[in-house]
């Protein structure tokens, strides 16, 4: 792969221009741009991955919170707030 696509896929997935340049010159010494750019797929990966559990979490927290208030709302113990 040369540095142009390397940077240029950079900045398909979102990498602005400066960021894809420098990180093309970081890998040119050590890897090649291709084992690069499973690199950078990956970390994508894992970071859309968290940002989805985040969300799952907070959504199931809400929802326990939810749960909970209701039953304490039932059973006559909990703050009406």
């Amino acid at each position: 792969m040369t540095r142009k696509r390397f940077i240029k896929l950079c900045m398909a997935k979102g990498w602005s221009r400066n960021k894809a340049t420098a990180l093309a010159r970081a890998v040119h010494t050590n890897v090649s741009y291709e084992k690069a750019m499973h690199l950078v797929d990956f970390v994508q990966f894992i970071m859309d991955t968290g940002c989805i559990l985040a969300e799952t979490i907070s959504t199931f927290s809400r929802d326990v919170s939810d749960v909970l208030r209701q039953v304490l709302k039932e059973s006559g113990g909990g703050d009406e707030a």
